[in-house]
């Protein structure tokens, strides 16, 4: 099993198809998505909801905002227990087999976590493959829960938290697989955290 990871926060306009395309993987029964609602103004557990028949879905709605993804992801990452990890933000998307290549690849070997290369697009519209250099993001990645856990690796205060939680998992592991198959699309959003 995966847990999916996704930090919200007034995510309703993107929400649905984030959540969409993880009912739309080709290994849907092995996800186990848990969003993390960092106090929304908006009401984003309708949408939870709705999706509840088709994927397993859980949702935590936070008392006090975090503000720094990476802390709402820690909080996904603490109330979670399946034996890989995935973080995928509100406003993207997996490719369709994303879920069931990257398991495929952590069950053949005993990686700690595989790198996987993903789409991002520009303002535009176009789409960049971004791969063995572009390491430094979240987008694409499974984990290993237990070498996670094992050296206590977790998301700091900040931003810039993806570079800082993989600068900890490149340091502390030598198993690490590298997928050169686009797995994840980085979507455009003016409002994002990132655009910003």
């Amino acid at each position: 099993m995966v847990d999916i990871i996704i930090p919200a926060y007034n995510c309703s306009k993107t929400l649905p198809r984030t959540l969409g395309s993880i009912v739309a993987q080709t290994k849907s029964e092995k996800c186990i998505v848990t969003v993390v609602d960092d106090c929304s103004t908006e009401d984003l557990k309708p949408i939870i909801d709705s999706f509840k028949p088709y994927i397993k879905i859980n949702y935590i709605k936070l008392e006090k905002n975090l503000k720094y993804p990476g802390l709402v992801r820690q909080v996904g990452l603490d109330n979670t227990i399946a034996p890989y990890v995935m973080f995928l933000d509100a406003d993207d998307v997996l490719a369709p087999s994303a879920v069931q290549i990257l398991n495929n690849e952590m069950l053949k070997k005993t990686y700690d976590l595989i790198v996987g290369f993903f789409y991002r697009q520009e303002e535009y519209g176009n789409l960049v493959i971004m791969g063995e250099n572009d390491t430094t993001w979240l987008h694409g990645n499974i984990y290993r829960r237990s070498f996670l856990e094992g050296n206590n690796i977790r998301f700091p205060s900040g931003y810039n938290e993806d570079g800082a939680f993989n600068t900890q998992c490149y340091m502390l592991s030598s198993k690490i697989g590298m997928l050169n198959i686009p797995v994840y699309y980085w979507l455009y959003n003016k409002k994002s955290i990132r655009t910003k």
